[in-house]
C-alpha cells in the first residue's frame, strides 16, 4: 500500500507543476515574443510552443503524462526502499 500511495502522491504532485509550468510558459514566452518550438525528449514532445500573429500558446504532449508517471513509480521505490529500511 506504500508502493501505491507513494506513487500517486508523486504523480499527481508532478502534475500540478507541469500545469503551473504552462501557465508560466505562456505568460514568460508572450512577453519575450518566443516563436514556435518544442521542449522534449526526441519525438516525445513535453511541451509545444507556437506563435500565430500576436497570440502565443503552449500545448501539453504525451511526455507530461510520462514524465508523471516515470516520477511517480520513483517516489514509490523510494517509499517502499525507506519502509523497508526503517523496519530494520
Amino acid at each position: 500500500m506504500t508502493f501505491l500511495r507513494a506513487s500517486l502522491i508523486g504523480a499527481l504532485t508532478v502534475l500540478v507543476i507541469e500545469v503551473a509550468l504552462v501557465f508560466l510558459l505562456n505568460v514568460v514566452g508572450t512577453s519575450q515574443h518566443w516563436g514556435n518550438g518544442q521542449l522534449g525528449i526526441g519525438p516525445l514532445a513535453i511541451y509545444t510552443f507556437s506563435r500565430s500573429g500576436a497570440s502565443f500558446a503552449v500545448q501539453t504532449g504525451l511526455g507530461v503524462l510520462v514524465v508523471a508517471v516515470a516520477v511517480g513509480l520513483l517516489n514509490g521505490l523510494g517509499a517502499q526502499w525507506l519502509s523497508r529500511t526503517a523496519q530494520r
